[in-house]
């Protein structure tokens, strides 16, 4: 058979039919021309299986070296979770809320609470002095319940508040 009829039974094109030859394909000289043969045709389809049993291996390969790689990042997600080195985004998510209203509660009442030191601030010195005063209070204090609500650090002794000053000038 003819590379161009050889090639059709097989669902090649003839420039393929080169290829598997340089690759080790037999065929038979027939005076002027070459002939390809049964020889010709098992050879093909022997590469084709081999070909095929390659790549099942690598894959299989492939596939266990995937299910190691995920079991062993599993074993590492759930050893950050038992030394609480990783919390769900949910419970994240739900602590970063909680001090968010922290904050915007303890800011909001800054100004009735704290009214009483602008009164006594005659320059702007006086006022910056009163505010930076403020807001070390503020961060204190937030500190302070934020290490009580997280149960991190609550053997430490609360922060004692300042007595405040009468109200109505003083």
């Amino acid at each position: 058979m003819t590379k161009y009829e050889f090639a059709r039974q097989l669902g090649l094109k003839p420039r393929q039919i080169d290829n598997l030859v340089a690759e080790g394909m037999p065929r038979k000289k027939d005076g002027r021309s070459w002939v390809y043969t049964a020889e010709s045709e098992a050879w093909y389809w022997k590469r084709k299986v081999d070909a095929v049993a390659r790549a099942t291996k690598s894959q299989l390969d492939g596939a266990r070296t995937r299910r190691e790689i995920a079991q062993a990042e599993r074993a590492e997600f759930e050893l950050a979770q038992l030394r609480r080195e990783w919390i769900p985004f949910a419970e994240a998510k739900k602590v970063a809320r909680g001090i968010a209203e922290l904050v915007t509660a303890r800011l909001r009442a800054a100004p009735g609470r704290y009214a009483y030191l602008w009164q006594a601030s005659r320059t702007p010195q006086d006022a910056q002095q009163a505010l930076e005063g403020i807001v070390r209070e503020i961060i204190t204090d937030l500190k302070s319940v934020m290490l009580e609500a997280g149960g991190n650090g609550s053997d430490r002794p609360r922060p004692r508040r300042r007595k405040r000053a009468p109200r109505g000038g003083g």
